[in-house]
C-alpha cells in the first residue's frame, strides 16, 4: 500500500521506511512507497543524527546477513576456492595477505626520492640514445661548396 505523497516528516512514515529497507527494499522504493522522495529521507537523516545512526544501523543488518550467508557457503564446502580467499584475505586480521600488496613510500622519504632521481637518469638517458647520431663527411661537404 502506497501512503499519499507528503512532505511531512512523522514518525510512523520513518518506521515505513526503515521496516521497508530492513525487508529488503532499496532505500528509493521505500521512500517511494511511503509517499517521500528519496532525497527528502536524505535531508531529515543529514538534519537528525540519530536517524542517520538507525538507518546505518538497518543496512548494516543486511550486510551481516549477506556475510552470514558466505560463511555457511564455506562451512558448507558450497564455496568456490576465490571465496575462500577473499574471506581469508579480509577476515583475519593480516594472517592472510595477497602478494600483489605492497608497501608505497610517501613523497619526502628517501626511497621516494631516489626513485625519481634514477626515472629523470634513465628518462634523459633515453634521449640521448634516440638522438640520431650526425656524422660529417667533410669531402662531400667540400665538393657541395665548389
Amino acid at each position: 500500500m502506497t501512503i499519499p505523497k507528503q512532505s511531512k516528516k512523522s514518525p510512523q512514515r520513518i518506521d515505513t521506511i526503515l521496516e521497508s529497507i530492513g525487508a529488503g527494499a532499496s532505500t528509493k522504493s521505500a521512500c517511494e512507497s511511503a509517499g517521500i522522495d528519496y532525497t527528502t529521507f536524505w535531508g531529515w537523516c543529514q538534519d537528525e543524527p540519530a536517524l542517520q545512526d538507525r538507518y546505518d544501523a538497518v543496512r548494516d543488518s543486511r550486510v551481516v546477513l549477506v556475510e552470514d550467508k558466505a560463511y555457511m557457503r564455506l562451512i558448507t564446502g558450497d564455496a568456490a576456492p576465490v571465496e575462500y580467499i577473499y574471506y581469508l584475505n579480509n577476515r583475519s586480521k593480516g594472517r592472510w595477505l595477497t602478494k600483489s600488496q605492497q608497501e608505497h613510500t610517501l613523497p619526502g622519504d628517501a626511497g621516494y626520492r631516489e626513485f625519481y632521481r634514477k626515472a629523470a637518469e634513465l628518462e634523459a638517458q633515453d634521449r640521448l640514445e634516440a638522438t640520431p647520431a650526425i656524422t660529417v663527411d667533410k669531402k662531400r661537404i667540400g665538393k657541395l661548396k665548389n
